[in-house]
């Protein structure tokens, strides 16, 4: 368990009460008031060793012990987590993950790993093995619960103090001097306003707020698929922080009273008036720290984290701490010297020896496998923060992955095993509704594959295409290793993913194409006979020798009756080079008609393929990426490519665009050029709707997690969506396992049945 923060049992001095008839002076307060009552503020009192206000003594207090160089021992506890302690983790983690002064992603994930072994840690009731193995970054507490009171203004004599908190503050008639007192102030919503406002009455020109430098996210950085990807992260200097305003006429002679423990923003504002030459500061030194950290709730405690560096006006790093002009344990006491202390002199900054926010290079940082629950637990967490951190397409999807994230993590064994991660995650990735979420596992169990392309037909797996001489086209499989293909089927579309029904039942039939052993096999043939069949595991090369609808290479379809129409096949296993795609296109030239099959991936530059079909100019589409400047909520940055038409080859004719299920990402991108410029009559089936950069995430045990990291719009008036609709055929086609059986291709015979028409 936590033991309670420091400041907590704070020294509260000794109260000493003066009754002069009716009047009590506690301390060496003068009478209070609440701000917006009026009145002079009460009784005057003296300062010890300053000759006095009012004829009256007050005790300094003296010297003060030195208080503890570890910030986190000088910051207060914040409020409770606000949701569940999983969800509070992952806001929390994300915090650190993304944006704190950590070295490398890894480092924070394995403290999180480890912390999450312990229950007493996810339920955050000690969350300290967390904290203590990132020193620099996070301070574990546990929380408080003090809200902001009203705003007070007291008066020694002709210097008001002033008590930041709700509701306006008005000074005192005639007052010469404020002091503005930031001890004892909780961590609470608001708690910057109000310190403005206490303030702003002393100042008649704004004060700039302290520069800030933070990671700046474009996107998310990809850790699996590509060391160089469209996604960046850099340091950016951000806007400053927020200016203080100006309230007064005049500037009056002010200081801040000041704490061992303060709020971030407390610490902050005072910093900025010493800085600024502003304020003295009464009371105790400043820790920078302090100042950069954020704090979130994680049940009944909490964390502190550095997301932030700060920076003076001049863009020298400020120290690790700024020393007081006086150290006092009643800085309020010290009133009586302000108005004969002259200029505040300039501050020569020290040394700045902290963690400083930094760059990453995540690409290729695995994490092994530790403690097998805590590692569950982490990744699960993780792939939440990197989700509502980055995935942009809640706004279209709906945003459950908070409610999946707590049942994933109650559904784990105690001690749950390599598979449970890996259902875990894929559970939790189901709730993206995205085509680019993939979980894999990087101490895969894989034998080998089961080497067929299977369409869905009424919810059916169909065979359409098969290495395997046990199962031919157009054999249904009823069932797998006994389960009736509709059952087996319902759990593994529950974990899988995918925008559309039909990617998702093609991401949820891989978990069938990957073996571990030997499968049996309930097939049903397409002349109704039934048949039970056992696999072998075959190479992976067998497997994807029949990943696409169609292995037929480019020419003319004069075997199917129309040698005037041309056909290339786009897909990567038959088209790999520009130039071969070129020399098929001038043999295309004199053809009636085109078709080009992008029912598979492309894997040749599809913008130039798009651009020498475009008759005038078009446009790709929009690629909406997430930036986020620090943790702050995103801006989308807005960009497209124009698609001036290319010459010598080029097609002129009427084209016909074949897709399918598994026209996904880059086909869909080329699909989606040529469908918005109105170049193409699309047959086939609905794609997958699934397109832009696909990121991934490093999780502990060496698994990985991805998702799409961009929002991809038309390029209409409306950026209308494409997420979860792709690109939709102009002429659907149904399949049958009759017609697989006997070698059609239902969805070419269409193609050529419209050019026909043409």
């Amino acid at each position: 368990m936590l033991l309670p923060h420091p400041g907590t049992f704070r020294w509260l001095g000794p109260v000493l009460s003066i009754v002069l008839g009716s009047l009590a002076v506690a301390g060496c307060g003068g009478g209070e008031t609440t701000s917006g009552t009026g009145g002079s503020g009460g009784t005057t009192a003296t300062t010890g060793g300053t000759g006095g206000v009012g004829g009256m003594e007050c005790d300094a207090g003296g010297t003060p012990p030195s208080p503890p160089s570890d910030w986190c021992e000088r910051i207060p506890a914040g409020p409770p987590g606000a949701n569940s302690p999983a969800v509070d983790w992952s806001a929390a983690h994300a915090l650190v993950r993304f944006f704190g002064p950590v070295e490398a992603y890894s480092l924070a994930d394995q403290a999180l790993a480890g912390a999450l072994a312990s229950d007493e840690a996810l339920s955050g009731a000690d969350i300290s093995v967390y904290a203590n193995a990132l020193p620099g970054v996070v301070c574990a507490h546990a929380s408080g619960g003090a809200s902001l009171g009203a705003a007070k203004v007291s008066s020694m004599g002709d210097v008001a103090i002033v008590t930041p908190g709700t509701g306006p503050v008005a000074l005192p008639e005639g007052t010469k001097a404020v002091f503005v007192d930031l001890r004892e102030l909780p961590w609470a919503s608001g708690l910057r306003d109000v310190i403005v406002a206490a303030v702003a009455p002393a100042l008649a020109a704004p004060i700039p707020g302290l520069a800030i430098r933070v990671r700046r996210h474009f996107g998310m950085v990809d850790e699996v698929f590509a060391a160089n990807n469209v996604y960046t992260n850099s340091l950016a200097k951000a806007a400053s922080l927020p200016e203080l305003p100006s309230g007064g006429a005049v500037d009056l002679p002010l200081a801040v009273l000041t704490d061992a423990d303060m709020p971030a923003e407390a610490v902050e504002i005072a910093a900025t008036l010493r800085l600024a030459n502003r304020a003295w500061l009464f009371g105790e030194d400043l820790r920078v720290e302090v100042a950069e950290s954020r704090w979130r709730g994680i049940g009944p405690s909490g964390l502190a984290i550095r997301v932030r560096d700060l920076y003076a006006a001049g863009g020298q790093r400020l120290p690790d701490e700024i020393p007081a002009d006086s150290r006092s344990a009643k800085p309020e006491c010290l009133a009586g010297e302000i108005l004969s202390r002259g200029p505040i002199p300039a501050l020569s900054l020290g040394a700045a020896e902290r963690a400083s926010i930094k760059k990453t290079a995540p690409f290729d940082d695995i994490q092994a496998p530790g403690d097998p629950l805590g590692d569950a637990r982490a990744s699960l967490i993780i792939a939440d923060g990197a989700a509502r951190t980055f995935f942009p397409y809640f706004s279209v999807v709906g945003d459950i992955i908070d409610p999946r994230l707590e049942e994933t993590l109650s559904d784990l064994p105690a001690a749950p095993s390599r598979e449970d991660q890996y259902h875990a995650l894929h559970r939790f990735g189901n709730a993206l509704s995205d085509g680019h979420n993939f979980v894999f596992d990087g101490m895969p169990a894989t034998a080998g594959y089961l080497p067929v392309y299977i369409e869905d037909i009424d919810g059916a797996p169909v065979i359409r295409r098969s290495a395997e001489p046990l199962i031919v086209p157009g054999d249904t499989i009823a069932s797998i290793d006994g389960v009736p293909a509709a059952d087996w089927y319902a759990i593994e579309l529950a974990r899988a993913a995918g925008a559309t029904p039909g990617y998702h039942f093609n991401l949820a039939t891989r978990e069938l194409n990957a073996m571990s052993g030997p499968l049996a096999l309930g097939l049903v043939h397409a002349d109704g006979a039934e048949e039970t069949v056992t696999v072998d595991p075959h190479p992976a090369a067998d497997y994807f020798s029949v990943l696409v609808a169609s292995a037929r290479p480019a020419g003319p379809l004069t075997d199917m009756g129309a040698p005037d129409l041309y056909y290339i096949n786009l897909d990567n296993s038959v088209l790999d080079a520009i130039t071969t795609f070129r020399d098929r296109l001038t043999e295309a030239g004199s053809a009636k008609g085109l078709v080009l099959d992008m029912r598979g991936y492309p894997g040749i530059d599809h913008y130039e393929v798009a651009r020498r079909v475009l008759q005038t100019a078009g446009s790709s589409p929009i690629f909406r990426v997430p930036v986020l400047t620090g943790p702050e909520p995103p801006v989308y940055d807005e960009s497209s490519y124009p698609m001036s038409p290319l010459q010598n080859p080029s097609f002129a004719g009427p084209i016909a665009l074949l897709v399918g299920h598994t026209t996904v990402s880059a086909a869909e991108n080329f699909s989606t050029i040529l469908v918005d410029a109105g170049r193409v009559h699309v047959i086939g089936r609905n794609s997958a709707g699934t397109n832009g950069n696909i990121t991934g995430v490093q999780v502990p045990g060496n698994f990985t997690f991805s998702f799409t990291g961009m929002d991809i719009r038309h390029a209409d008036a409306q950026h209308s969506v494409f997420h979860g609709i792709g690109i939709v055929p102009d002429i659907e086609v149904p399949l049958t396992p009759q017609d697989f059986a006997a070698g059609v291709d239902p969805e070419l015979e269409a193609a050529i049945a419209w050019l026909a028409m043409q």
